[in-house]
């Protein structure tokens, strides 16, 4: 590999393992990356050429950079800045038990302060393929996720979220996305630093974001009127929502919370 090199990175399934190596070239600042969607599984499941044979690799030089790519990689000091600030959304990526503190190998378990859950697998189908640009779109912008925001992805060590990061970076056209690779496995570590358990409500949504969020769910088995027909109050919503779920809805812990905030108020 050589500075203009076109890197295509992929693993057995979809997972975040070749997109940290994406964020990684990255943050040397190599322009050709790609990944390959699906995964080695479904290209294979497409009858597509494979070999067991190794490649012969003929070396070459690589000339690194004066100035490191910075702006994509959030450190330490800049995540306490902003749990003080609150200037940038932090994403924790990793499954709900973990963000919840339900589980976890961590001496403290939870999530850092202020950070909103967004299971990076959430962002792919069953079939392995990144979900709709669309999708994504409507997805993020309901936890207030916006292409306007300074966005930071954390995970344990920076591996899932590294697959957010390219989501947002490479997929959805984000700007200003950061992956903070200490994660939770060095922030947890510090006794001093904040910590939460349990479910964070998202409140950054707008009604034009939540009707969004209805359009996009509310549609299976009934028109979207008939969502804001239905008086009930928040316990009967939660009710409702989770027999929309039982029959299919997708909507993460996030997403339901907000919902329910949203039509019990209105």
């Amino acid at each position: 590999i050589d500075n203009n090199t076109l890197v295509v990175a992929y693993s057995t399934d979809s997972d975040f393992k070749p997109t940290y190596l994406v964020w990684a070239l990255d943050y040397i600042g190599h322009k050709n990356l790609m990944v390959l969607d699906g995964g080695f599984k479904k290209w294979k499941a497409e009858g597509r050429p494979v070999t067991q044979d190794y490649p012969k690799i003929a070396p070459k030089k690589y000339n690194l950079p004066k100035n490191l790519n910075n702006g994509i990689r959030a450190t330490l000091e800049q995540v306490k800045e902003n749990v003080k600030s609150g200037k940038a959304l932090l994403l924790d990526v990793r499954s709900v038990d973990l963000y919840t503190g339900e589980k976890g190998v961590w001496k403290r378990k939870g999530h850092i302060k202020g950070a909103i859950s967004r299971f990076w697998g959430e962002d792919i189908e069953e079939s392995g393929v990144w979900k709709s640009k669309e999708e994504l779109k409507k997805a993020y912008e309901a936890l207030g996720a916006t292409p306007d925001k300074n966005i930071i992805a954390s995970c344990g060590q920076g591996l899932m979220s590294a697959h957010t990061y390219f989501t947002l970076k490479y997929i959805l056209g984000y700007q200003n996305v950061s992956n903070y690779d200490g994660g939770f496995n060095e922030w947890s570590n510090i006794d001093d630093l904040p910590i939460e358990t349990g479910m964070t409500t998202v409140s950054a949504n707008t009604n034009d974001e939540m009707q969004n969020l209805i359009a996009d769910r509310c549609i299976g088995c009934h028109k979207v009127d008939k969502v804001y027909k239905e008086k009930a109050n928040k316990a009967q919503w939660e009710k409702i929502i989770n027999i929309m779920i039982s029959y299919g809805a997708k909507l993460n812990e996030n997403e339901k919370k907000a919902m329910i905030e949203y039509l019990s108020s209105r």
